[in-house]
């Protein structure tokens, strides 16, 4: 499966926390609904987002919670 760099530093997150075997699976799966991502979890990835983008991610906005469950929808986000 092939990332671009702003999705291969989003992948880190994942891949750290659930391995290598996450990769293939990540375009194609509902984080939340899955248990990889919860409420807490959300937390400390858009945090890590902050981070490594330089971008706020307001975790108060209900839109911007329901792109958590979505991996193209967090790369928007920091696009």
């Amino acid at each position: 499966m092939e990332f671009s760099e702003a999705e291969k530093i989003i992948a880190e997150f994942f891949i750290e926390r659930e391995g290598e075997g996450i990769v293939g699976e990540l375009k194609t799966i509902n984080l939340t609904k899955e248990g990889i991502i919860d409420s807490l979890d959300i937390v400390f990835l858009a945090t890590y987002l902050e981070e490594k983008f330089g971008k706020e991610i307001d975790i108060t906005d209900d839109n911007t919670l329901k792109a958590f469950s979505n991996f193209e929808n967090i790369v928007k986000l920091v696009l």
